[in-house]
């Protein structure tokens, strides 16, 4: 199975421009182990989302057609349930959306269930990292939904370890401003920006988890992800993730909270 780059040195032709339909499928053929009628598919698929963002014919063509082997290299669809293609001036941005996300996460045999979920005011909410990460939200279930102020993520792995990620509306802008493309009229931010808190806050959670190839080639190409630093409580996180063993677990926290030496003052010293 070839990747989307080896394809790419091979031709630059997108969708668009004519040329046989037997020598695209048969460079999308190399990402997805040989399957003709997948990779034909991916490529109607593909030509409908390209028509439904007129923007993307009027970007650099082999910048398209890169994006749709970078979509189609994660075996993911075109769309919401997959990954979107932006137009940012002349290059292409693959965004791949929060059930995108999800479903790449899944596949990895150590994730066990995800959520992902918006928290808006007026709603009970409250979340801790330790002892054990727990989050208890009761979603406003009216007609009138308050602002958003924050979203959280959970994940729970088959070893027993649970991931809890807690991000605020000005984390998440400053995510948002890191996307290049968050302000096109065809972003998913400017769509279904409830959708992208969902998702921003899954991706700093999954930073902590096991990750499938197509996890982390996501992370490495999709040109929207931001680099978060490490906040506070991250040891205690990650051990619950990766280990779900309490004493261990328990043993990092009582180093949190040893009390500092005190210093011994010479006879006659003042504090």
């Amino acid at each position: 199975m070839g990747t989307a780059v080896e394809v790419q040195q091979e031709t630059s032709t997108a969708l668009t421009q004519p040329e046989p339909m037997d020598q695209r499928t048969k460079q999308v053929m190399q990402l997805v182990g040989g399957d003709r009628a997948k990779a034909e598919k991916i490529l109607r698929v593909a030509a409908n989302a390209v028509q439904k963002v007129p923007a993307l014919k009027q970007c650099d063509q082999g910048k398209l057609w890169m994006a749709i082997l970078d979509v189609a290299s994660m075996n993911l669809n075109f769309g919401p349930r997959g990954a979107y293609l932006v137009p940012y001036q002349s290059d292409v941005t693959v965004i791949v959306s929060p059930h995108g996300l999800i479903e790449l996460a899944y596949r990895h045999p150590l994730v066990k269930a995800i959520q992902a979920r918006v928290v808006r005011v007026g709603e009970p909410f409250r979340i801790a990292y330790a002892p054990e990460p727990i989050v208890v939200h009761e979603p406003c279930i009216g007609e009138q939904p308050g602002e958003m102020i924050g979203a959280y993520a959970i994940i729970d792995l088959t070893t027993g370890g649970r991931v809890v990620e807690w991000m605020t509306r000005a984390d998440i802008m400053k995510a948002k401003a890191v996307s290049r493309a968050a302000n096109s009229s065809s972003s998913p931010w400017a769509k279904w920006e409830d959708e992208m808190w969902r998702k921003t806050v899954l991706k700093r959670a999954m930073k902590y988890v096991p990750q499938s190839d197509d996890m982390q080639r996501a992370f490495e190409r999709e040109d929207d992800d931001a680099d978060f630093s490490v906040v506070e409580d991250t040891s205690a996180r990650v051990l619950a993730a990766t280990t779900g063993t309490s004493a261990l677990r328990e043993r990092v926290l009582s180093r949190k909270a040893e009390p500092e030496p005190v210093q011994e003052r010479e006879p006659g010293e003042e504090g």
